[in-house]
C-alpha cells in the first residue's frame, strides 16, 4: 500500500514538474536507484550494528515501502509554493515519516530507528544529488 501511494505521488509530482512522458520516466529512474540506495545502506548498517529487520522477503518490501513513501510525501509538501517554507516542512517530514515506519514496520529500539532514519536521509539526498 505505502509503495503503491509513494510510487503515485513520485509520479504525479514529476508529472507536475516535467511533463508526462519526461516525469514518468525521471520518477521511474528515481524510484529504483532510490530503493537500491537506500536498501543497499540500511541491509549494510543492519549488518554493522547486527540489527534483525526479519525475514528477507517482507524486509525487501518494507524497505521498498521506507525508501519510496517518505521521499514521495517530502517532494509532494516541497510542491507548494508559500514563500520558502514548504522546503523546510518537506525536511522535517522526511524524517518524520522515516522514524514511524521504521519504528511500526521493523519494530526497532530508538537508537536502531534513529540510525536507519539518518542513514535513510542520506542515501535519498545522495539520489536526489544524482538525479
Amino acid at each position: 500500500m505505502l509503495i503503491a501511494l509513494g510510487s503515485v505521488v513520485y509520479f504525479a509530482r514529476a508529472t507536475y514538474s516535467d511533463g508526462i512522458s519526461r516525469g514518468l520516466l525521471e520518477a521511474s529512474v528515481q524510484i529504483v536507484f532510490n530503493v537500491i540506495a537506500t536498501g543497499t545502506a540500511i541491509l549494510l548498517l543492519g549488518r554493522l550494528v547486527d540489527m534483525d529487520f526479519g525475514p528477507a522477503a517482507g524486509t525487501m518490501l518494507k524497505l521498498a515501502a521506507v525508501a519510496i513513501f517518505p521521499t514521495a510525501a517530502a517532494g509532494a509538501v516541497a510542491l507548494v509554493d508559500v514563500d520558502g517554507w514548504p522546503v523546510v516542512v518537506a525536511l522535517l517530514t522526511f524524517p518524520i515519516i522515516s522514524a514511524i515506519l521504521f519504528r511500526k514496520l521493523f519494530d526497532l529500539d530508538l537508537s536502531s530507528t534513529a540510525l536507519c532514519v539518518s542513514v535513510g536521509f542520506y542515501a535519498a539526498r545522495l539520489i536526489l544529488a544524482l538525479s
